[in-house]
């Protein structure tokens, strides 16, 4: 097994800084985020998502996915929690180019803060995308993100998979990176058992690099 080399922290805060981000990711924001919009439509439990029902994005970055959700959902309750000032500014601009930026309530806080998160309330989803490989405290962030949800609600965690021929390719970047510090399954299985979660399946969608944890309530 490869060893996961986590992420050394990332400060991405001042305009430079979150363009140059923006423009990093912008091309490829569709391919990245196709198959988690296609979970969304699936049936869980016998359960469907509401189409308008109230939503916390977790660490939406610039934006992408929030201004796919926004436009895919018109009628839900859209929320994103991100830890950067600057990031939301950017995620605002992005927003702005389909919706209305009024639609999508930004709040700068984390996802390890107990108090922010039961302040914030109940949703009948919680999502996040390429953010697990960067908590901190992943098993906190598990529990205080599925605290979150209410009952008969869904929690879904998409990241990539850490695997041998992309771990072991002779280049470095960004992509790279993250690929290095992600998780596999069965160290996902285990975090989520320490955060007392069991209700939980594990997706492997195409591109086989890439997984979606499924957790309903």
């Amino acid at each position: 097994m490869m060893k996961r080399i986590p992420h050394s922290s990332q400060d991405i805060s001042g305009e430079p800084k979150t363009k140059e981000y923006l423009q990093h990711h912008q091309k490829y924001a569709r391919i990245q985020f196709r198959s988690f919009l296609r979970e969304l439509t699936q049936q869980y439990m016998g359960r469907q998502l509401p189409r308008d029902g109230r939503f916390l994005e977790i660490g939406p970055g610039p934006g992408f996915l929030t201004a796919m959700m926004a436009k895919q959902y018109p009628q839900a309750e859209m929320n994103a929690l991100e830890l950067s000032a600057d990031m939301i500014a950017t995620a605002k601009d992005v927003v702005d180019q389909t919706q209305p930026a009024s639609r999508v309530r930004f709040i700068e806080g984390s996802v390890d803060d107990k108090s922010l998160m039961i302040h914030l309330g109940k949703f009948d989803l919680v999502y996040s995308t390429f953010s697990l490989h960067h908590w901190e405290n992943p098993v906190q962030a598990m529990k205080t993100t599925y605290r979150a949800v209410k009952e008969g609600g869904l929690m879904m965690l998409h990241d990539l998979k850490r695997v041998p021929w992309l771990y072991l390719l002779p280049v470095r970047n960004g992509f790279i990176d993250s690929v290095r510090a992600a998780y596999q399954p069965g160290e996902v299985w285990h975090m989520l058992s320490e955060a007392g979660i069991d209700d939980a399946a594990i997706k492997t969608p195409f591109p086989y690099f890439w997984h979606t944890v499924l957790i309903t309530k």
